[in-house]
């Protein structure tokens, strides 16, 4: 069974608060990391209506035949309380989202999206499997053609009914995480960046209960930034709020469907991210000159290629190429054991650094590398050029506190398990306890 991760990077939010671009870029890259390690993706209800990275991914048929062959590499998690095809309601639970009058689409345009949900809805689950069937959604996905790629999502999805699964709705309100990561920080050893943070909470939480109200949606948050005109809030406020606001929300979803799995916080540098101090930070990927100095000593042997560069097909190649490995690779996160995943690592970067030479290489591969570490356990790899220069070692606190740096700077998302840690006193060095369970989440 592969580990659940709910990637926040994934929602439309995230997206639009970035470069296009870059951002896109990222995305592709993220997901092909993960697909090499074995991971789940957990899509919400949300996302597989809104998410450019969804609808970027099922627009291209190569990965559509790669999603095919590896079904287990998506799943899908969404609150519902029918018992008449189950599957069909629990992947329609966005559609009704979109039937509140308030409810504003990020990707795709609102109106087209909402028709759509009106017309899946007043069908049955074979609208799903035969779009043809019904006239009005024939006429709308020639219309609106990245609603193409939702459809071939939500079949696909249907499909393999094995991947969907029904999650208890996220809580009615997001405040409470806001003030669950306040309470963290009043309690950790004093410093710039968390000052600063503890300071966005404060300011978030003011303007929510101030000018909306705890019980407001995110989108009604956005709409009242976007048209204050009180005077008392600047350009240079209002983003960071918003930016806090789109990582507690997404940490509230990942409570809904990630189960005992976790998420990947995404680079809002602007904001707080509120999944780090309510969850347990555990391992990450980033992009660096030259490794880290806080790496402890477990380094494993990387890939010399950027998988970001690689295309779907290739990657089909490769998972089929190492299958027994990535499976024993997912057991030794399962167990827990950090000297069984760095040995279970190795052999399966080993085994795909093999398998990629029977392959033509890209012609272009960006120099520099991706460090995949697991902080709790000092496992590091590499992914792309740049590998060789040496590691020292480091303590745990010292290397959380860097990944909060490297957040903070935008430079690449962290992992976090679903673990709630205990508020730590402000004599305690330590920035987080040594985690006490062992079913980490990883990137």
């Amino acid at each position: 069974m592969p580990y659940r991760l709910y990637a926040h990077w994934l929602d439309a939010e995230y997206r639009r608060s970035r470069s296009p671009v870059a951002s896109a870029e990222a995305t592709q890259r993220l997901l092909k990391i993960h697909a090499l390690l074995g991971t789940q993706i957990i899509l919400s209800d949300v996302q597989v209506l809104d998410s450019p990275g969804v609808i970027d991914c099922f627009e291209a048929l190569d990965f559509v035949r790669f999603i095919e062959r590896h079904p287990d590499m998506l799943g899908f998690a969404a609150g519902s309380d029918s018992e008449t095809d189950p599957t069909f309601s629990i992947l329609t639970a966005g559609l009704r989202r979109t039937q509140r009058a308030d409810w504003l689409a990020t990707t795709l345009p609102t109106r087209e999206v909402k028709r759509f949900a009106e017309i899946v809805l007043s069908r049955d689950a074979t609208i799903l499997q035969h779009p043809n069937s019904s006239a009005a959604l024939s006429t709308l996905l020639i219309e609106c053609p990245g609603l193409v790629a939702v459809h071939r999502a939500m079949k696909h999805l249907y499909l393999h009914s094995e991947t969907v699964t029904r999650s208890a709705p996220p809580a009615a309100t997001f405040t409470p995480l806001l003030q669950q990561a306040a309470d963290q920080l009043s309690h950790l050893e004093d410093s710039p960046t968390h000052a600063r943070h503890h300071r966005l909470i404060d300011e978030t939480l003011k303007f929510i209960n101030e000018r909306t109200g705890p019980a407001a949606t995110r989108s009604q948050i956005l709409t009242h930034l976007e048209r204050d005109h009180s005077g008392d809030l600047s350009a240079a406020t209002i983003t960071p709020i918003w930016h806090t606001v789109v990582h507690a929300w997404n940490s509230n979803v990942q409570r809904s469907v990630a189960g005992n799995g976790g998420g990947s916080i995404g680079d809002l540098p602007e904001g707080a991210p509120i999944g780090y101090y309510v969850d347990e930070p555990r391992d990450a990927l980033f992009p660096a000159s030259s490794p880290p100095a806080w790496s402890r000593a477990l380094a494993v042997a990387g890939l010399d290629i950027d998988p970001g560069v690689l295309s779907w097909s290739a990657l089909e190649e490769l998972r089929a190429a190492t299958d027994k490995p990535r499976q024993s690779y997912q057991d030794a996160l399962a167990r827990g054991d950090s000297l069984q995943v760095h040995d279970a690592l190795n052999e399966h970067l080993s085994k795909l650094r093999e398998s990629l030479k029977t392959q033509r290489p890209p012609e272009k591969s960006p120099a520099g590398f991706l460090g995949l570490c697991y902080i709790t356990s000092g496992v590091l790899a590499y992914f792309g050029y740049g590998v060789g220069t040496s590691l020292v070692a480091g303590g745990l606190p010292h290397a959380q506190n860097v990944l909060l740096e490297m957040l903070n700077s935008g430079e690449r998302s962290l992992m976090v398990s679903a673990l709630r840690r205990a508020a730590q006193p402000k004599h305690d060095h330590q920035h987080h306890k040594q985690p006490v369970d062992t079913d980490g989440t990883h990137p």
